[in-house]
């Protein structure tokens, strides 16, 4: 017996090591953890903050398979006061909104007092993973000292760095605004490469329109360096997208810039029924006439003229916008599954005829499959 209970208690103190072995977790709430990092005399004095949600696969991958391992408990525990939230529970809700955190899985190192010392967005193997933290540790590297040293020598080069430095960081929105607010500036070289294009793509837009009035004023330059095709159908994706984060309230826009977007989109396509239907609904919703929205976003006939992807963009406007009566909301469901209920019954129809044919079986495996389609 005495031996089965020692057997037991080595099991139980295996296990125990094994666990503490990967990173070590703060059970608190934030605040405890930046107050440790804040008190702790001999150190850590960083927080290591894991900023997760549950549906995301990456998330599982570093808190299943690389946080466990002893090299990363011997790195992380040493180093940082470790915590993690889910940002989409509790206080990490306000976190995520605190540190514009927008995709995932991302790391943020801070100090004591919660301000931003540096940021690691996705995952990586432990070795690669640490080396990422390490330069977002490292003050030469912040965006910010990139950004003095591109002020004060305004070298391409320089400006590539910081701007690389805030794509990794994913601040796609600081991009954005510095490219606006410094666009005339840049010099001409950089502008026109191909590794600045990346970047600027994503100052395009309606809102703040000082880059897409620049490429417009320039139109023929740009398109002799990015290509006539590639530079306008970069240009339509931005003001499409322009306006339907206006149709889903993630941004404001005014009844002027929603003309100006549908006009250069009217001028870049031939004008789908699904294009329509967003520029109709974008230009009531401007104006605040709501009802004109509604029969914009019909649910009658879209099954007939959209794609099911551009049903799904439409069904989500219509029950994301608040300003539309709960009895639109409901009409659109309604006629929507009508028009779903209506096609089912012709494809039942035309099938019935062919409803005990045999269909072969020709054998092939999924990966035969996938190479059939591939060619």
């Amino acid at each position: 017996m005495k031996k089965i209970l020692l057997l037991v208690a080595a099991m139980v103190i295996a296990v125990s090591s094994f666990a503490q072995e990967g990173v070590k977790w703060e059970t608190g709430t934030f605040q405890d953890a930046l107050n440790k990092a804040k008190n702790n005399k001999k150190g850590p004095n960083l927080v290591f903050m894991d900023c997760y949600t549950t549906w995301c696969g990456p998330c599982k991958h570093m808190a299943e398979v690389v946080f466990p391992t002893k090299e990363a408990g011997d790195y992380f525990n040493k180093k940082f006061v470790n915590f993690k939230t889910d940002m989409e529970k509790g206080e990490g809700i306000e976190l995520a909104k605190k540190y514009n955190v927008r995709a995932y899985p991302t790391f943020l190192i801070l100090d004591g007092d919660g301000n931003e010392v540096g940021r690691v967005v996705g995952s990586a193997e432990l070795g690669k993973f640490i080396e990422n933290v390490e330069a977002a540790c490292d003050p030469a590297k912040s965006p910010k000292a990139l950004l003095e040293k591109y002020n004060a020598s305004k070298d391409g080069k320089d400006l590539m760095a910081y701007l690389d430095a805030l794509n990794a960081a994913y601040k796609k929105d600081d991009i954005a605004k510095f490219i606006s607010d410094n666009f005339n500036d840049i010099p001409t070289r950089t502008k026109y490469s191909r590794d600045f294009w990346k970047h600027c793509k994503g100052a395009i837009s309606v809102k703040d329109s000082r880059v897409l009035d620049a490429i417009l004023a320039s139109k023929t330059s740009f398109d002799s360096i990015y290509g006539k095709d590639q530079l306008d159908k970069v240009i339509y994706g931005n003001l499409f997208s322009n306006l339907t984060s206006f149709l889903q309230g993630r941004t404001e826009l005014t009844p002027e810039q929603v003309d100006k977007a549908c006009l250069l989109i009217s001028l870049l396509t031939d004008g789908s029924a699904y294009e329509t239907t967003i520029m109709r609904a974008a230009k009531a919703y401007a104006t605040k006439d709501m009802k004109e929205v509604a029969k914009a976003l019909s649910g009658r006939s879209l099954s007939y003229s959209h794609t099911g992807s551009q049903i799904y963009v439409i069904q989500r406007i219509v029950l994301g916008m608040k300003d539309l009566p709960d009895a639109d909301k409901a009409k659109f469901l309604k006629d929507y599954k009508k028009s779903l209920e209506s096609n089912v019954k012709s494809v039942e129809k035309a099938l019935e005829p062919y409803k005990d044919v045999e269909i072969a079986d020709n054998g092939n495996k999924p990966a035969e499959m996938a190479a059939i389609r591939m060619n």
